[in-house]
């Protein structure tokens, strides 16, 4: 009797450590990943600026976004510093702008880079803020003239909507932050917005306005940490850009960057204390 009743009790415990073990698998299988680094964008920027940041946040984030033209004009530049960022096992994205200001195929670039870096490109990244420029009238709007709100939306949406999904053709994703109609940037076919966390709006406002477009369209999202000020030090203090991590983190943002622009220092904007505040992110 005593042999049946541990018999019993082993096969009971071993189908309960089994079921947990199954279930940590399973968890780990669809836990959804999460991308964290920094975007590179300093005027007149260069490879050595990218690997030095890459060096810097290696062994806590796994995002570098190339968001220096000077890098991506040069295609010499840009695979030097894909290498290096792919090499160092971090992700990233590329900063392109009009296809006609190259001296190479961007294009042919792209398919290239998916076959050489694989899932390490995640994608490229076109048209900075469409919706913000076009609510504030800014440089690069999309709509000049409207009659109706119904026309002002589908100029919107076939101009920068054709751009997007041509570039869709060939790159992995693309992706863009913004502030302002990210719902119309989904449906402009763009992978992934990220909304951007920037002077002081409500940052549930900013996460509201990205997420729940992503619940009609089935898509990630994620939040750009963008100036604060609008002279130096530009970027918020380092407890301030924790917080607002988190936060995305919580409420279930994919990607969670951090914009590094102009070039103050080494490293931009940042200082060693919010290279701290990452990492304990």
């Amino acid at each position: 009797m005593k042999r049946t009743v541990i018999a019993a009790t082993i096969i009971l415990v071993a189908i309960v450590l089994i079921s947990v073990f199954a279930a940590l698998q399973l968890f780990r299988k669809t836990e959804t990943p999460i991308y964290v680094g920094v975007e590179v964008a300093y005027e007149h920027g260069t490879a050595t600026d990218v690997e030095v940041m890459v060096d810097r946040i290696r062994h806590y984030a796994n995002l570098i976004v190339i968001g220096s033209l000077d890098i991506s004009f040069n295609e010499t530049a840009l695979n030097e510093t894909c290498d290096y960022v792919s090499n160092a096992g971090l992700n990233f994205i590329v900063l392109f702008t009009d296809s006609t200001k190259y001296t190479y195929s961007i294009f042919d670039w792209m398919s290239a880079a998916k076959q050489k870096y694989g899932d390490k490109f995640l994608g490229v990244y076109r048209y900075d803020e469409p919706g913000g420029n076009q609510i504030d009238q800014g440089p690069e709007i999309l709509v000049d003239n409207a009659t109706s709100y119904n026309d002002a939306a589908s100029q919107y949406i076939s101009g920068l909507g054709g751009l997007i999904s041509f570039y869709r053709g060939y790159a992995p994703q693309v992706f863009t932050a913004d502030y302002a109609l990210q719902w119309f940037d989904y449906e402009c076919n763009y992978s992934a917005v990220f909304s951007e966390f920037v002077s002081n709006n409500t940052r549930e406002i900013a996460v509201a306005q990205c997420r729940g477009a992503t619940s009609s369209f089935g898509r990630d999202w994620g939040v750009m940490i963008a100036w604060k000020y609008d002279a130096q030090p530009y970027i918020e203090p380092s407890t301030e850009m924790y917080d607002d991590m988190v936060s995305a983190y919580k409420a279930g943002a994919k990607y969670v960057i951090v914009f590094d622009f102009p070039k103050l220092n080494t490293y931009g904007i940042l200082t060693d204390d919010h290279f701290n505040a990452i990492k304990q992110f």
